[in-house]
Protein backbone atom coordinates (compact mmCIF):
# COMPACT_ATOMS: atom_id res chain seq x y z
CA UNK A 1 0.00 0.00 0.00
CA UNK A 2 2.32 2.11 1.00
CA UNK A 3 4.63 1.49 -2.20
CA UNK A 4 1.51 2.44 -4.05
CA UNK A 5 1.36 5.61 -2.54
CA UNK A 6 5.13 6.07 -2.94
CA UNK A 7 4.36 5.52 -6.98
CA UNK A 8 1.42 8.10 -7.18
CA UNK A 9 3.41 11.01 -5.16
CA UNK A 10 6.04 10.06 -7.45
CA UNK A 11 3.68 10.52 -10.74
CA UNK A 12 2.25 13.68 -9.60
CA UNK A 13 5.42 14.96 -8.69
CA UNK A 14 6.75 15.14 -12.18
CA UNK A 15 3.49 17.19 -13.27
CA UNK A 16 4.32 20.81 -12.89
CA UNK A 17 2.02 23.06 -13.10
CA UNK A 18 1.25 25.58 -15.67
CA UNK A 19 2.17 28.23 -13.93
CA UNK A 20 5.12 26.79 -12.24
CA UNK A 21 6.55 25.54 -15.73
CA UNK A 22 6.03 29.34 -16.93
CA UNK A 23 8.81 30.23 -14.21
CA UNK A 24 11.02 27.84 -14.96
CA UNK A 25 11.03 28.96 -18.67
CA UNK A 26 11.70 31.75 -18.07
CA UNK A 27 14.42 31.12 -15.68
CA UNK A 28 15.99 29.11 -18.20
CA UNK A 29 16.00 32.09 -20.74
CA UNK A 30 17.38 34.51 -18.22
CA UNK A 31 20.38 32.17 -17.73
CA UNK A 32 20.90 31.42 -21.00
CA UNK A 33 20.69 35.28 -21.66
CA UNK A 34 23.36 36.03 -19.14
CA UNK A 35 25.19 33.21 -20.31
CA UNK A 36 25.38 34.99 -23.58
CA UNK A 37 26.18 38.30 -21.33
CA UNK A 38 28.78 39.65 -23.62
CA UNK A 39 25.84 41.53 -25.59
CA UNK A 40 25.68 45.51 -25.08
CA UNK A 41 22.30 46.81 -24.46
CA UNK A 42 21.52 48.05 -27.80
CA UNK A 43 22.55 43.98 -29.36
CA UNK A 44 20.15 42.59 -32.46
CA UNK A 45 16.89 41.00 -30.35
CA UNK A 46 14.44 38.47 -31.36
CA UNK A 47 11.65 37.00 -29.08
CA UNK A 48 9.98 33.63 -28.69
CA UNK A 49 6.46 33.31 -27.84
CA UNK A 50 4.83 31.33 -26.71
CA UNK A 51 1.99 29.43 -24.25
CA UNK A 52 2.60 29.82 -20.15
CA UNK A 53 0.48 26.21 -20.72
CA UNK A 54 3.58 24.73 -23.61
CA UNK A 55 4.35 21.15 -23.11
CA UNK A 56 7.20 19.97 -21.09
CA UNK A 57 8.31 19.09 -25.01
CA UNK A 58 7.57 22.35 -26.12
CA UNK A 59 9.29 24.01 -23.12
CA UNK A 60 12.53 22.36 -23.81
CA UNK A 61 12.17 23.23 -27.55
CA UNK A 62 12.03 26.81 -26.86
CA UNK A 63 15.13 26.79 -24.53
CA UNK A 64 17.04 24.95 -27.12
CA UNK A 65 15.78 27.47 -29.71
CA UNK A 66 17.30 30.24 -27.67
CA UNK A 67 20.66 28.94 -27.31
CA UNK A 68 21.08 28.70 -30.83
CA UNK A 69 19.80 31.75 -31.36
CA UNK A 70 22.25 33.40 -28.48
CA UNK A 71 24.87 31.31 -30.14
CA UNK A 72 25.08 33.67 -33.35
CA UNK A 73 25.07 36.59 -31.20
CA UNK A 74 20.88 37.61 -30.96
CA UNK A 75 19.78 37.99 -27.70
CA UNK A 76 16.49 35.89 -27.77
CA UNK A 77 14.37 37.28 -24.65
CA UNK A 78 11.25 34.57 -24.14
CA UNK A 79 7.64 35.74 -23.83
CA UNK A 80 4.75 33.96 -22.69
CA UNK A 81 0.99 35.04 -23.99
CA UNK A 82 -1.94 33.67 -24.19
CA UNK A 83 -3.50 32.02 -27.12
CA UNK A 84 -5.69 34.56 -28.18
CA UNK A 85 -2.41 36.87 -28.88
CA UNK A 86 -0.65 34.14 -30.72
CA UNK A 87 -2.01 35.35 -34.00
CA UNK A 88 -0.92 38.33 -35.96
CA UNK A 89 1.50 40.33 -36.30
CA UNK A 90 2.91 43.26 -33.83
CA UNK A 91 4.57 46.02 -33.61
CA UNK A 92 8.40 45.45 -32.91
CA UNK A 93 10.64 47.64 -30.98
CA UNK A 94 13.73 49.40 -32.86
CA UNK A 95 16.19 46.85 -31.91
CA UNK A 96 13.85 43.14 -32.27
CA UNK A 97 14.85 42.02 -35.41
CA UNK A 98 12.21 38.67 -35.22
CA UNK A 99 9.26 37.40 -33.59
CA UNK A 100 9.31 33.70 -33.39
CA UNK A 101 5.74 32.26 -32.41
CA UNK A 102 5.20 28.47 -31.40
CA UNK A 103 1.85 27.69 -30.71
CA UNK A 104 0.63 24.22 -29.78
CA UNK A 105 -2.87 22.90 -31.36
CA UNK A 106 -3.57 19.50 -29.93
CA UNK A 107 -1.34 17.05 -31.75
CA UNK A 108 0.13 19.91 -34.34
CA UNK A 109 2.49 22.23 -33.42
CA UNK A 110 2.29 25.72 -35.29
CA UNK A 111 5.53 28.04 -36.18
CA UNK A 112 5.11 31.43 -37.50
CA UNK A 113 8.10 33.74 -37.64
CA UNK A 114 7.78 37.19 -38.11
CA UNK A 115 10.22 39.89 -39.67
CA UNK A 116 9.88 43.81 -38.90
CA UNK A 117 7.44 45.38 -41.32
CA UNK A 118 6.63 41.69 -42.28
CA UNK A 119 3.06 41.75 -44.00
CA UNK A 120 2.72 37.91 -43.59
CA UNK A 121 4.86 35.02 -41.46
CA UNK A 122 6.39 32.38 -42.55
CA UNK A 123 4.81 29.09 -40.68
CA UNK A 124 5.64 25.59 -40.47
CA UNK A 125 4.17 22.78 -38.51
CA UNK A 126 5.39 19.80 -36.63
CA UNK A 127 3.25 16.64 -36.23
CA UNK A 128 4.13 16.02 -32.59
CA UNK A 129 2.55 12.67 -32.81
CA UNK A 130 5.94 11.53 -34.85
CA UNK A 131 8.74 9.74 -33.20
CA UNK A 132 10.63 11.99 -34.83
CA UNK A 133 9.21 14.97 -33.25
CA UNK A 134 12.00 15.48 -30.56
CA UNK A 135 12.96 19.05 -28.82
CA UNK A 136 16.36 19.00 -30.94
CA UNK A 137 14.16 19.19 -33.81
CA UNK A 138 11.52 21.23 -33.05
CA UNK A 139 13.74 23.65 -32.12
CA UNK A 140 16.27 23.47 -35.52
CA UNK A 141 12.83 23.63 -37.32
CA UNK A 142 11.63 27.11 -35.68
CA UNK A 143 15.60 28.66 -35.92
CA UNK A 144 15.44 27.54 -39.58
CA UNK A 145 11.32 28.88 -39.92
CA UNK A 146 12.99 32.40 -38.26
CA UNK A 147 15.69 32.31 -40.32
CA UNK A 148 13.41 32.22 -43.58
CA UNK A 149 11.44 35.43 -41.94
CA UNK A 150 14.66 37.67 -41.17
CA UNK A 151 16.60 36.71 -44.51
CA UNK A 152 13.39 38.62 -46.18
CA UNK A 153 13.88 41.38 -44.07
CA UNK A 154 18.01 41.39 -44.70
CA UNK A 155 17.40 41.37 -48.49
CA UNK A 156 15.60 44.26 -48.29
CA UNK A 157 16.45 46.47 -45.91
CA UNK A 158 18.14 49.39 -47.10
CA UNK A 159 19.44 50.79 -43.80
CA UNK A 160 22.47 49.48 -41.44
CA UNK A 161 21.40 45.81 -40.72
CA UNK A 162 23.49 44.53 -37.29
CA UNK A 163 26.19 42.16 -37.94
CA UNK A 164 24.39 39.50 -36.03
CA UNK A 165 21.36 39.64 -38.03
CA UNK A 166 23.70 39.36 -41.48
CA UNK A 167 25.50 36.48 -39.68
CA UNK A 168 22.15 34.49 -39.30
CA UNK A 169 20.59 35.00 -41.98
CA UNK A 170 23.60 34.32 -44.21
CA UNK A 171 23.33 37.33 -46.67
CA UNK A 172 25.74 39.51 -47.28
CA UNK A 173 24.84 42.70 -49.77
CA UNK A 174 26.91 42.70 -52.72
CA UNK A 175 28.41 46.09 -53.44
CA UNK A 176 26.93 48.53 -55.84
CA UNK A 177 28.78 48.46 -58.38
CA UNK A 178 30.99 51.67 -58.94
CA UNK A 179 29.81 54.24 -60.85
CA UNK A 180 31.27 54.07 -64.47
CA UNK A 181 32.29 57.64 -65.67
CA UNK A 182 32.28 57.72 -69.20
CA UNK A 183 36.04 57.87 -70.72
CA UNK A 184 36.83 61.17 -72.30
CA UNK A 185 37.05 61.16 -75.83
CA UNK A 186 40.52 60.45 -77.58
CA UNK A 187 42.34 63.34 -79.37
CA UNK A 188 42.29 62.80 -82.94
CA UNK A 189 46.01 62.17 -83.59
CA UNK A 190 45.86 64.15 -86.86
CA UNK A 191 43.97 67.39 -86.97
CA UNK A 192 43.24 70.10 -89.40
CA UNK A 193 42.05 74.00 -88.78
CA UNK A 194 41.37 76.81 -91.13
CA UNK A 195 39.78 80.38 -90.68
CA UNK A 196 40.18 84.18 -91.08
CA UNK A 197 42.95 86.04 -88.74
CA UNK A 198 42.45 89.55 -87.51
CA UNK A 199 45.89 91.31 -87.07
CA UNK A 200 46.28 94.85 -84.88
CA UNK A 201 49.33 96.82 -85.87
CA UNK A 202 49.83 99.48 -84.15
CA UNK A 203 49.11 103.17 -85.34
CA UNK A 204 46.98 101.68 -88.70
CA UNK A 205 44.10 99.68 -89.07
CA UNK A 206 43.87 95.50 -88.68
CA UNK A 207 44.20 93.55 -92.21
CA UNK A 208 42.71 90.40 -92.58
CA UNK A 209 44.41 87.22 -93.70
CA UNK A 210 43.67 83.62 -93.73
CA UNK A 211 45.22 80.62 -91.89
CA UNK A 212 45.29 76.44 -92.54
CA UNK A 213 46.82 74.17 -90.59
CA UNK A 214 47.98 70.47 -90.01
CA UNK A 215 48.35 69.35 -86.37
CA UNK A 216 49.95 65.88 -85.67
CA UNK A 217 50.17 64.37 -81.78
CA UNK A 218 48.40 61.50 -80.23
CA UNK A 219 48.90 62.85 -77.01
CA UNK A 220 48.78 65.90 -75.08
CA UNK A 221 52.30 67.19 -76.97
CA UNK A 222 51.51 68.23 -80.47
CA UNK A 223 53.44 69.74 -83.45
CA UNK A 224 52.02 71.69 -85.75
CA UNK A 225 52.63 73.36 -89.11
CA UNK A 226 50.80 76.54 -90.62
CA UNK A 227 50.50 78.68 -93.69
CA UNK A 228 48.89 81.91 -93.55
CA UNK A 229 48.35 84.72 -96.52
CA UNK A 230 46.81 87.83 -96.04
CA UNK A 231 42.65 88.34 -97.48
CA UNK A 232 42.93 92.00 -97.85
CA UNK A 233 45.85 94.04 -98.05
CA UNK A 234 47.05 96.67 -95.46
CA UNK A 235 46.91 99.92 -96.62
CA UNK A 236 48.78 103.22 -95.92
CA UNK A 237 48.75 106.36 -96.43
CA UNK A 238 50.32 109.77 -96.36
CA UNK A 239 50.24 113.11 -97.85
CA UNK A 240 53.13 111.99 -100.46
CA UNK A 241 51.17 109.00 -101.44
CA UNK A 242 49.93 105.17 -100.44
CA UNK A 243 51.59 101.97 -99.91
CA UNK A 244 49.84 98.44 -99.95
CA UNK A 245 51.74 95.34 -97.60
CA UNK A 246 50.83 91.83 -98.50
CA UNK A 247 52.08 89.41 -96.22
CA UNK A 248 52.43 85.65 -96.42
CA UNK A 249 54.06 83.02 -93.58
CA UNK A 250 54.85 80.00 -92.50
CA UNK A 251 55.10 77.96 -88.93
CA UNK A 252 56.07 75.37 -87.28
CA UNK A 253 54.77 74.81 -83.82
CA UNK A 254 54.78 73.37 -80.82
CA UNK A 255 51.86 72.80 -77.66
CA UNK A 256 50.03 70.98 -75.87
CA UNK A 257 46.38 70.81 -75.55
CA UNK A 258 43.89 69.33 -73.11
CA UNK A 259 40.07 68.64 -71.93
CA UNK A 260 38.85 70.03 -68.63
CA UNK A 261 35.24 69.00 -70.01
CA UNK A 262 34.10 66.10 -72.85
CA UNK A 263 33.40 68.66 -75.76
CA UNK A 264 35.59 71.36 -74.74
CA UNK A 265 39.80 71.99 -75.66
CA UNK A 266 42.24 74.04 -74.38
CA UNK A 267 45.63 74.51 -76.74
CA UNK A 268 48.59 76.50 -75.92
CA UNK A 269 51.33 76.61 -78.45
CA UNK A 270 54.26 78.71 -79.46
CA UNK A 271 55.89 78.68 -82.59
CA UNK A 272 59.00 80.29 -84.85
CA UNK A 273 58.26 81.04 -88.73
CA UNK A 274 59.48 82.88 -91.45
CA UNK A 275 57.15 85.82 -93.01
CA UNK A 276 57.64 87.52 -96.16
CA UNK A 277 56.19 91.14 -97.05
CA UNK A 278 55.49 92.55 -100.57
CA UNK A 279 55.26 96.43 -100.32
CA UNK A 280 53.58 98.44 -103.20
CA UNK A 281 53.93 101.91 -103.01
CA UNK A 282 52.13 105.42 -105.12
CA UNK A 283 53.91 108.30 -105.12
CA UNK A 284 51.46 111.27 -105.73
CA UNK A 285 52.33 113.54 -108.03
CA UNK A 286 56.40 114.68 -107.16
CA UNK A 287 57.06 111.41 -105.73
CA UNK A 288 57.49 108.45 -107.08
CA UNK A 289 56.36 104.84 -105.77
CA UNK A 290 58.83 101.95 -105.24
CA UNK A 291 57.52 97.70 -104.75
CA UNK A 292 59.82 95.90 -102.69
CA UNK A 293 59.85 92.73 -100.55
CA UNK A 294 61.11 92.03 -97.35
CA UNK A 295 61.36 88.86 -94.81
CA UNK A 296 62.25 88.33 -91.56
CA UNK A 297 62.09 85.38 -89.32
CA UNK A 298 59.31 85.68 -86.31
CA UNK A 299 58.52 84.09 -83.05
CA UNK A 300 54.73 83.72 -82.34
CA UNK A 301 52.51 82.46 -78.82
CA UNK A 302 48.96 81.39 -78.47
CA UNK A 303 46.32 80.65 -76.74
CA UNK A 304 42.68 79.37 -77.45
CA UNK A 305 40.51 77.03 -76.81
CA UNK A 306 37.93 74.46 -79.21
CA UNK A 307 34.53 73.41 -78.79
CA UNK A 308 34.36 69.47 -80.41
CA UNK A 309 30.37 69.48 -81.80
CA UNK A 310 31.19 65.16 -82.69
CA UNK A 311 33.93 63.51 -82.10
CA UNK A 312 35.63 64.54 -85.35
CA UNK A 313 34.52 68.35 -86.04
CA UNK A 314 34.43 71.49 -84.25
CA UNK A 315 34.76 75.32 -83.31
CA UNK A 316 37.92 77.02 -82.38
CA UNK A 317 39.27 80.70 -81.76
CA UNK A 318 42.24 81.68 -80.09
CA UNK A 319 44.39 84.65 -79.33
CA UNK A 320 48.36 85.62 -79.45
CA UNK A 321 50.84 87.94 -80.75
CA UNK A 322 53.30 87.42 -83.09
CA UNK A 323 57.21 89.43 -83.00
CA UNK A 324 59.58 89.58 -85.96
CA UNK A 325 63.04 89.69 -85.35
CA UNK A 326 63.80 91.90 -88.84
CA UNK A 327 61.07 93.91 -88.43
CA UNK A 328 59.93 95.90 -91.77
CA UNK A 329 59.61 99.49 -91.60
CA UNK A 330 57.45 101.20 -94.48
CA UNK A 331 58.08 104.56 -95.59
CA UNK A 332 56.73 107.35 -97.44
CA UNK A 333 58.80 110.62 -98.61
CA UNK A 334 61.68 108.95 -95.66
CA UNK A 335 58.76 109.33 -92.88
CA UNK A 336 58.35 106.24 -91.13
CA UNK A 337 54.81 105.30 -91.19
CA UNK A 338 54.48 101.64 -89.45
CA UNK A 339 56.77 98.85 -88.33
CA UNK A 340 55.14 95.63 -88.89
CA UNK A 341 54.85 92.79 -86.65
CA UNK A 342 56.91 94.26 -83.73
CA UNK A 343 54.56 93.18 -82.34
CA UNK A 344 51.47 92.58 -83.80
CA UNK A 345 48.64 90.94 -82.04
CA UNK A 346 46.67 88.04 -83.72
CA UNK A 347 42.49 86.96 -83.08
CA UNK A 348 41.10 83.82 -84.91
CA UNK A 349 38.69 81.65 -85.43
CA UNK A 350 37.92 78.45 -87.50
CA UNK A 351 36.85 74.86 -88.25
CA UNK A 352 39.13 71.97 -86.96
CA UNK A 353 38.67 68.31 -88.57
CA UNK A 354 39.84 65.42 -86.30
CA UNK A 355 41.54 62.34 -88.28
CA UNK A 356 41.39 59.25 -86.40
Amino acid sequence: MASSNGTSATRRGARLHPRARGCLLQLAAALLASGAGAEPAAAARVVVATSPNASPLLSEAVVRAQGELAAVGLAADVELVTERRLSGPRGLPSNVYGLLELEQRGDMLMIRAWAPRAVHPIEARVDLRSTSATAEVIAVRAVETLRAAMLEFAQTERGVVPGAVRGFTRFEPQAEPAEVLPAPPALPPLAFWAGPALSLHAGTSPDLSAQLGVLVGPTVAFAAAAFETSLSDLKLEAEQGSATVRRRAVWLQLGARLRPARSWEVTTRAGAGYASFAVDGVGEPGYRGKSTTHGSPELMLSVGGSYWATRAFGLYGSVGFRLASDAPRVRIAQTDVITLDRPSFVGSVGVNVGVF
